[in-house]
């Protein structure tokens, strides 16, 4: 016997362990009568539960684990089939073909195709929670992916997610006439009369489309018909141009606009807007009556910071809590060290790449805009990472009064980071906790082998155990 457990919890407000036993097909088969007169184990005793009981209990697994159920019995071979997730994520199949490997790549895009076909054909769930596509696919594809968006509209889905990453990667750009367009046909534009469609958008509440060609038509046509919205995502599409965010009726909480090359402008009037999250270039970005906006993350890459950017969002600015920055350019932080004051922000979240050891203090040259900062993150991306220990400058006072964390990643433990740890340790006065998570192979484009990253481990731990006082809490991440 193979006894296999799934737990669920939140169910009546208990905690229920699930079990249920596979017999091995050299197992002896039990005769009709014996099976007749059998007790159940008290471990099986789940597959007396009510279906509607087992399918909510699927809906706690992931959608490859829920067809895995399949085995326990023959009245648990269906019950996938009424499952509200379907999540067809085969990214990770990519990682085993090679980038030049074209004959390869065809052959699973074919496999994937036809897999989520036979999928939609044994489905039974009348409404979808979630419906998510995820694999390289191109315009070839595209009446296949047109049909599954019907297929998953016409199940009133919540949650749709299309993501067809180029062998993966989801920076990835295609070639302008090789891109999945998110169909017109199927919002009903671009025509001189308008058909009907058999289905609505207004259960929609999460749409995220990543490396999917979209025009800022069809967003805000979706925008006027989808009144529950409230997250949307864009990334990596080569068509989108210009963007009109507004409307009385808008949900819409949070917006990401990542990696989109043609965007000429944005505009955004949303009284109900909490997180906003683009990257330049933009020419043009206009944020107004947007009174709950609390969090904003902006990337910009190798280009020089766009100073203009904090005018665009100045009145917003008073009242954000959240600021996450990402550039490959130190110099791009040292820029801000005249930003207007933002009073209320509690956590600063700062990506930046850092070529050599030069110094970095330079990165919390505008903390003093921060009066009631909480939270500080830095994570550093090492281009040519060099262990050097020269000399560790001093940084100019700033008052740090409500600083308790602060957070440090990509950590290599040379004197360009010992000044920032030094800095925080003379300027936050309340300062109670210091995580560290040291330079790992895996996070650094393969710079760093795993012999050196262990080394650096077992010195970045002596060093800041020397460096850091015993009332500050020290935690150091393993890698």
């Amino acid at each position: 016997m193979v006894k296999v457990k799934c737990q669920a919890s939140n169910i009546l407000g208990k905690s229920l362990e699930l079990s249920s036993c596979i017999r091995h097909k050299n197992c002896p088969r039990l005769s009709p009568e014996d099976q007749i007169n059998r007790e159940l184990p008290p471990e099986d005793l789940i597959s007396q539960l009510p279906e509607d009981i087992l399918i909510f209990i699927l809906s706690f697994l992931t959608f490859k684990e829920a067809v895995r159920t399949c085995v326990l019995s023959s009245q648990w071979m269906t019950l996938w089939t009424r499952s509200s997730r379907l999540d067809f994520d085969a990214t990770n199949t990519l990682g085993k073909i090679h980038i030049d490997d074209r004959k390869g790549l065809r052959r699973e895009r074919r496999k994937y195709v036809g897999w989520v076909n036979r999928v939609l054909q044994t489905h039974k769930c009348s409404t979808l929670d979630e419906f998510r596509v995820c694999f390289d696919l191109d315009k070839h594809y595209q009446d296949e992916i047109d049909g599954w968006l019907e297929y998953a509209f016409a199940r009133s889905v919540k949650r749709l997610e299309i993501s067809l990453p180029i062998n993966g990667v989801l920076l990835g750009v295609r070639g302008p006439s090789n891109s999945y367009d998110f169909p017109h046909r199927l919002l009903n534009l671009g025509y001189g009369i308008h058909h009907n469609i058999p289905f609505d958008f207004k259960s929609l509440k999460d749409l995220y489309l990543k490396c999917v060609d979209v025009t800022g038509e069809s967003i805000e046509w979706l925008l006027s018909r989808c009144p529950f919205l409230e997250r949307l995502s864009v990334h990596c599409s080569r068509k989108l141009g210009k963007l009109v965010v507004s409307g009385p009726h808008l949900v819409l909480k949070y917006l990401e606009i990542k990696h989109c090359l043609k965007v000429e402008s944005i505009k955004i009037c949303n009284p109900n807007l909490v997180s906003l999250s683009i990257s330049y270039p933009i020419e043009e970005l206009v944020v107004t009556e947007s009174p709950r906006l609390a969090e904003v993350d902006i990337s910009w890459g190798y280009l020089n910071f766009p100073l203009y950017v904090f005018s665009q969002l100045s009145c917003s600015l008073s009242q954000l809590e959240v600021l996450m920055l990402r550039t490959h350019l130190p110099k791009n932080i040292a820029m801000l060290k005249c930003c207007p004051e933002l009073s209320k922000l509690k956590e600063l979240f700062i990506r930046v790449g850092a070529p050599d050891d030069g110094s970095l203090i330079e990165l919390t040259s505008f903390l003093s805009s921060c009066p009631n900062l909480q939270k500080f993150a830095l994570e550093l991306y090492w281009l040519k990472p060099l262990n050097t220990n020269g000399d560790v400058e001093k940084a100019t006072k700033c008052s740090l009064k409500h600083l308790k964390v602060i957070e440090l990643s990509g950590y290599y433990g040379c004197s360009s980071e010992v000044e920032i740890i030094m800095f925080f340790l003379e300027n936050a006065i309340a300062l109670e906790k210091i995580i560290v998570d040291p330079l790992k192979p895996q996070n650094q484009l393969n710079l760093v082998d795993e012999e050196l990253a262990a080394r650096v481990q077992v010195e970045v731990e002596q060093q800041l155990k020397d460096l850091v006082p015993a009332h500050i809490e020290l935690v150091i991440l393993q890698s």
